[in-house]
């Protein structure tokens, strides 16, 4: 419903009215009073005419269940507290608890958008968050209707940072093409296209946990930017990016770039996308070619189907509609200034009114998520953090400490490092990882190849380069070297993991991914 037809719905006189309070009649005695009062608390005035439009607008065929039972609520409230002027708040909050207890809990979806509710009602998210807390307490005194309020704020304040996130990204890949430019695929579909892949498949993330959506972003990004540079559509690629991904030795790897460029976790983001995203996407979007998704020429259709895939996502969560961050002006979008005001809509309401302590409420909500995403970028300090230097003693303690001939070739100094009982099945290594609550095995085992994909890598170029420090042998037998090197990063894992374990004890490594992100 658009906002001009909610205003109009609304006149002057027919505006929602408090309860009026009961008066007894004159000659009533004490007797009288007492049975008046309690029949009164069970009997529940037929809705007034402000009540019944707020019902009109939202949905001319309302069932009258829904809307008797939200009237009802109203006015049990009504008695318990003094609602003032600000009822119409506490009617959207109504609206929410009623359909939880009605729809959500018996695994029915919510026959209405919030947000459509919330600005029919003229009244902003962070204001309904505010007047629903104290609602829940009062009202319905549910723990699952609290929970999940929680749960949905706590997922609004995520998509707020990730959207957040989001701008800079797309500023910084793609270029304004806008709706007279005489194409028919511009910025706005881009941007919406991205942004409804992003809130339908963070919707089905294991946790949704600010990290995993900001790999999810990432990942997402990745996905599209390479289709639009394998299908040529150069009018939307920001060439200054081109040129920055050109300029790696290692050829064009589009994550790596993003994670350098907006503090990402390479390791984690590469098996975010190895074991989740790339696994997971065929069946969170079905609709989409993934194959060859070619959005230039399927947008269109694109669009269409991931609309109405988040539109019932978001009704059978009982969610707030994240799209309510697209912006009608996609030009905006490309002005570093806009990001200061890129959620003002979480303070509004449709009437441009603004919700005095929206500031704080918003401030105080992504407060924590922000300060998530920058531990990222800090190391932890330890009193007793002790530098991991081993030597060859250590790592092989029964082997003899023999100097290094210096004439020797790379892979003859190599090869009495290399274990060859090693093996990583039945390990230290692999206990020690499996009696941890986070297992890291798989990031190990995944920095390890990565490790030898860029061994590889650096060997052919070398190969192709053949300067003075040209090692023959090594070319030769690269997958050779590449496994021994692999061998000597599971053992160099394990000696770091055993000494820190000897060390603390008491300690739960699940620290093993920050151990590898710090060696590598």
């Amino acid at each position: 419903m658009e906002d001009a037809d909610v205003n109009e719905t609304f006149v002057a006189d027919q505006e929602l009215k408090p309860i009026s309070s009961y008066e007894l009649p004159a000659n009533a005695n004490d007797d009288q009073v007492g049975e008046e009062v309690f029949d009164y608390s069970h009997e529940i005035p037929p809705p007034d005419d402000g009540f019944l439009h707020v019902c009109a607008a939202i949905d001319p065929n309302m069932s009258e269940t829904l809307r008797d039972s939200v009237w009802m609520q109203v006015c049990t409230m009504s008695e318990k507290v003094d609602l003032d002027e600000e009822i119409i708040a506490y009617v959207a909050c109504a609206f929410y608890c009623v359909m939880l207890e009605m729809e959500k809990f018996q695994q029915r979806p919510f026959p209405y958008s919030m947000l459509t509710i919330l600005k029919i009602c003229s009244v902003s998210v962070m204001e309904f968050f505010d007047k629903l807390s104290r609602w829940i307490d009062i009202a319905t005194s549910s723990k699952k209707v609290l929970e999940h309020s929680l749960k949905i704020q706590s997922s609004l304040a995520v998509s707020v940072v990730i959207y957040k996130k989001f701008l800079p990204i797309f500023r910084s890949l793609f270029q304004f093409v806008g709706r007279d430019s005489g194409q028919s695929f511009n910025s706005s579909h881009l941007f919406s296209l991205m942004w409804l892949i992003i809130i339908i498949m963070k919707k089905s993330l294991p946790s949704d946990d600010l990290l995993t959506s900001f790999h999810l972003l990432l990942c997402v990004t990745e996905w599209v930017y390479k289709d639009l540079c394998f299908h040529g559509c150069d009018d939307h690629i920001n060439q200054e990016s081109v040129t920055h991904m050109m300029e790696s030795k290692d050829g064009v790897r589009v994550l790596e770039v993003l994670c350098r460029s907006f503090d990402g976790v390479l390791i984690d983001a590469k098996h975010f996308r190895t074991h989740w995203f790339n696994v997971k996407r065929g069946t969170v979007l079905p609709f989409l070619d993934h194959n060859d998704l070619n959005i230039i020429e399927n947008f269109d259709n694109y669009l269409t189907s991931l609309n109405h895939t988040y539109n019932n996502i978001m009704l059978a969560k009982g969610e707030l509609d994240e799209r309510m961050f697209l912006s009608t002006d996609i030009e905006c979008v490309f002005d570093p200034a806009y990001d200061s005001s890129a959620v003002e809509i979480l303070r509004r309401g449709s009437v441009e009114n603004r919700f005095a302590d929206a500031e704080l409420l918003l401030t105080m909500s992504t407060q924590n998520c922000l300060e998530k995403l920058a531990e990222v970028k800090r190391s932890p300090t330890r009193s007793d953090a002790k530098s991991y230097v081993i030597s060859s003693q250590q790592l092989r303690p029964l082997c003899p400490i023999v100097l290094p001939d210096t004439a020797a070739s790379s892979a003859q100094r190599l090869s009495p490092l290399v274990p060859n009982d090693f093996k990583l099945e039945g390990s230290s290594l692999e206990r020690c990882c499996f009696q941890m609550r986070d297992n890291p095995l798989s990031v190990i085992a995944l920095s390890a190849e990565m490790m030898g994909e860029r061994f590889v890598e650096r060997v052919a170029a070398e190969f192709n380069d053949r300067d003075h420090d040209f090692d023959v042998v090594i070319s030769q037998s690269v997958e050779e070297h590449r496994e021994a090197m692999t061998t000597l990063f599971f053992v160099l894992i394990e000696r770091i993991i055993l000494e820190e374990r000897k060390r603390n004890p008491e300690r739960d490594l699940e620290a093993g991914r920050y151990i590898i992100r710090k060696r590598l």
